[in-house]
């Protein structure tokens, strides 16, 4: 399971992603995830034109009881491209202590169903996919954009510095891709993250054909965050 490849954007990427939030780079050594009934469970977007991708983010994957951190929305636009980041968690759009109450993964690793409904309803956006990373890979991803590390045990105890230092982590994400070029653009050390501490649901084959559309102007990507 663990020797397919995935494709991430950024984030972050973000710390939450470092959002974040990759989905404009190829990720090798990952697994697509199955559910319990060991089926796996694959989602196409519905739009050509749109993806839609919670970037989930936690405090650590190894631990057998992961603790939500943060949500940010990654929406990407074709053919232009354009990757925008929504903030969701902590001091999102909706009911804080209903997406805190309702956040829970399967032994696999894999986000409730009851979870993204809540999501899915209170947004007004079907999300597509799924990436979840944790604080190991949260940090590896802000360094990588030069942004400040986001998993900092200080950092995680105050909600309003956690919104503020991880908010200029995705910004420098976003930086990157909007200033630079596909070959500007340092390569990411994947091997540091994956698979123990960044998962996804995104398909193979979508994820290949997504890359080749963000990348296909060769052009820096245009990028925008709502924080608020």
């Amino acid at each position: 399971m663990r020797k397919l490849v995935i494709v991430l954007t950024i984030i972050a990427f973000m710390a939450c992603f470092g959002i974040g939030l990759y989905l404009a780079e190829i990720v090798p050594g990952t697994g697509i995830l199955k559910g319990d009934s060991g089926k796996v469970q694959l989602s196409t977007p519905a739009s050509r034109s749109q993806h839609n991708i919670l970037v989930i983010r936690v405090d650590d994957l190894q631990s057998k009881s992961p603790q939500l951190v943060s949500i940010w929305g990654l929406i990407v636009y074709y053919p232009e491209p354009k990757l925008i980041f929504q903030r969701v968690y902590p001091l999102g759009m909706v009911d804080q202590n209903q997406i805190k109450g309702s956040f829970s993964l399967s032994a696999r690793k894999i986000p409730s169903q009851s979870f993204l409904k809540i999501l899915n309803e209170k947004l007004n956006i079907q999300w597509d996919n799924y990436i979840l990373i944790d604080n190991l890979a949260s940090d590896a991803f802000s360094t990588w954009a030069g942004g400040p590390p986001v998993g900092q045990p200080e950092t995680l105890a105050d909600p309003s510095l956690l919104i503020k230092v991880e908010g200029e982590a995705v910004r420098q994400v976003c930086a990157k891709f909007s200033t630079q070029s596909q070959g500007q653009r340092d390569s990411f050390n994947w091997e540091q993250v994956v698979p123990d501490h960044l998962l996804t649901d995104i398909p193979l084959d979508f994820g290949l054909l997504s890359l080749n559309r963000l990348n296909k102007t060769g052009q820096a990507i245009q990028c925008d965050i709502y924080s608020e």
